[in-house]
């Protein structure tokens, strides 16, 4: 993923999801990286997290990214940063 130390990761799903857990979690652990788990998707809430949290990357599925495009003027805005998300 190419995560370091000075990363953020953020991710909104669950641990039991394979891609919560080793492509967030587990990946930030290995390399130091900070770690940000919200309690579920918040589409409402998404943006201030990111903001909030100074997230520099992150993980999610492809339905995170279908209704973050689909609510366009709805959400907070966007970040100041630039975050880069990897969607399976």
């Amino acid at each position: 993923m190419g995560y370091d130390d000075r990363d953020t990761i953020y991710t909104c799903l669950p641990m039991f999801h394979i891609n919560g857990l080793f492509c967030a979690l587990y990946a930030g652990l290995i390399v130091g990286a900070h770690v940000v788990v919200a309690p579920r998707f918040g589409l409402s809430s998404f943006w201030d997290d990111i903001i909030d949290h100074e997230v520099t990357a992150g993980t999610h599925i492809g339905a995170v990214t279908t209704r973050c495009c689909g609510c366009r003027g709805r959400m907070s805005p966007r970040p100041r940063s630039k975050p880069c998300f990897c969607a399976t």
